[in-house]
């Protein structure tokens, strides 16, 4: 596989704190987007969306190289289970602390690209974002919560400190967890260790020799190349530092941060 270009940056500019992980093997390439910590919990000191982003690298490294699509995806959800250990009855009651996830990965030995959650890909020209209806809920609830807080004095530099927009949301944020791996509307599909539905792993097929793209939703807009993808960023980010107007999303850029959230992104063919 021919690497074009790739970047990983985190949204404090510490690579320690970073939730997003590229992984390279000759079997596999992967962008993984840990999710957001929503609990209290610490693993060894990390947040759960870091460790679950450890986790998935380890799983990934040591995953045989032949695997389908859906035994890779359960394959990776039972690496999080065993996180667990004996606490997994825990785990299933206190659903906002899971180790979760989402992931989105290239085989070399299916020549497919197979993502589950909401990470996002560009394959045959075709921008695929995945992006789910709760967050689409949440986010316009910040959005609106936010305008009415600019409206009784509030500056976006005041919020820049301390998002109340967010604040306002973190109990549907909460609830959401609810959603996770489960039908409706509102369900989403995620990594977390516990009951999933592997059948729902998202299948692409790219043409031979083409340029893939994977990337984390760290990238508002998803473009063909590196350059545009930091540009479209950079500008929501100059334009927007609250992401509640050109791109809604349930966070926004914090004081002293580089952007709203972790990126990744890898641009390959595979001949």
């Amino acid at each position: 596989m021919n690497i074009i270009e790739k970047q990983l940056v985190s949204k404090d500019g510490k690579d320690e704190t970073c939730e997003d992980a590229i992984f390279i093997s000759e079997s596999y390439i992967a962008v993984i987007d840990g999710v957001t910590a929503k609990g209290k919990l610490k693993w060894n000191g990390k947040k759960s969306g870091r460790q679950a982003r450890d986790c998935l690298l380890c799983a990934l490294t040591e995953a045989p190289h032949d695997l389908s699509a859906r035994d890779m995806i359960t394959y990776l959800n039972d690496c999080l289970r065993k996180e667990y250990g004996e606490d997994t009855d825990f785990f299933k009651e206190n659903k906002e602390e899971r180790l979760q996830a989402n992931i989105i990965l290239y085989s070399a030995y299916t020549k497919e690209v197979w993502c589950f959650g909401d990470c996002r890909c560009i394959v045959n020209s075709e921008v695929r974002l995945h992006e789910k209806a709760i967050d689409r809920f949440t986010s316009e609830l910040r959005s609106k919560f936010i305008e009415e807080e600019i409206k009784r004095g509030k500056t976006e530099e005041d919020i820049m400190l301390h998002d109340t927009g967010r604040e306002h949301i973190m109990p549907y944020l909460l609830k959401q967890t609810d959603y996770a791996n489960a039908p409706g509307e509102f369900g989403y599909d995620v990594l977390d260790g516990c009951e999933i539905n592997a059948d729902h792993t998202v299948i692409y097929k790219p043409v031979t020799g083409s340029d893939i793209v994977l990337a984390s939703d760290g990238y508002p807009v998803l473009r063909d190349n590196l350059s545009d993808c930091e540009k479209e960023l950079a500008y929501i980010l100059e334009n927007d530092k609250l992401l509640y107007k050109l791109h809604k999303e349930t966070k926004g850029l914090v004081s002293g941060n580089l952007s709203f959230d972790d990126r990744a992104y890898i641009r390959f063919t595979d001949c």
